[in-house]
């Protein structure tokens, strides 16, 4: 092996280390979310409901997140549920507490458990006679799913974020990328054409790219002539 070939191969030893060292690190308790910025509000009136679905779990879940804001300086309440999009049973409840500020922020809302597999709708109701505001973007932002004000349709999409009990590894979490990454393409298409390509990523690349350096340096490894010659 050349000499560039061996600090190469030490250079990516190094890379491919820090990077599961930050893997291992990292924590989040994110499980997944909308895809949607909070960029425009959308006011809810007191007594009045903002829901939105139909939203497939893709994994498990035992809070939300979203961004909310105070129309006025008092800010009201509000009961968060999570319904079955299919029957409207409702499989969890909890409470948005009053008293956050006028300027948009996150609020995490503590439910019970929710499994991953079923269709879902998320659902605040204002409680009493103050409004609040519900950020979120167009309704283009997330694909299959749209927000509802007091049932019709509101032209928007809300920031939700699904989060996790406890936070996990992001190396924990690879498998799930892996699955969550397969549901954007066709069928013949799965987690384990994902994991394929990442194979592939990391033995064919470091090989493709250790063969160009010994083609750039042809003459490292030959015998030098001799002062006879």
């Amino acid at each position: 092996m050349s000499r560039a070939a061996r600090v190469f191969a030490l250079v990516f030893a190094a890379g491919l280390a820090a990077l599961l060292c930050v893997g291992l690190v990292e924590r989040r308790s994110e499980a997944f979310t909308l895809g949607v910025k909070p960029v425009t509000p959308l006011y809810a009136r007191g007594g009045s409901t903002v829901c939105q679905g139909p939203i497939e779990v893709v994994e498990d879940f035992s809070a939300v997140r979203l961004t909310i804001g105070a129309a006025v300086v008092s800010s009201p309440p509000a009961r968060v549920e999570v319904l079955d999009a299919r029957t409207g049973r409702r499989l969890a409840r909890g409470t948005l507490r009053g008293g956050y500020p006028s300027e948009a922020q996150p609020v995490r809302v503590d439910l019970a458990p929710i499994n991953a597999g079923r269709p879902i709708r998320v659902c605040l109701h204002v409680i009493g006679d103050s409004g609040l505001l519900v950020y979120g973007n167009a309704d283009a932002a997330a694909r299959g799913t749209t927000a509802t004000l007091n049932g019709r349709p509101s032209g928007r999409d809300l920031d939700i974020a699904f989060l996790r009990k406890d936070k996990t590894s992001v190396l924990a979490l690879t498998g799930a990328i892996a699955r969550r990454a397969g549901l954007f393409h066709g069928g013949w298409v799965g987690a384990w054409t994902i994991w394929l390509l990442a194979g592939l990523a990391v033995t064919g690349f470091p090989a493709l790219l250790g063969l160009a350096v010994r083609r750039a340096d042809p003459l490292e490894d030959q015998p030098t002539a001799s002062a006879s010659e």
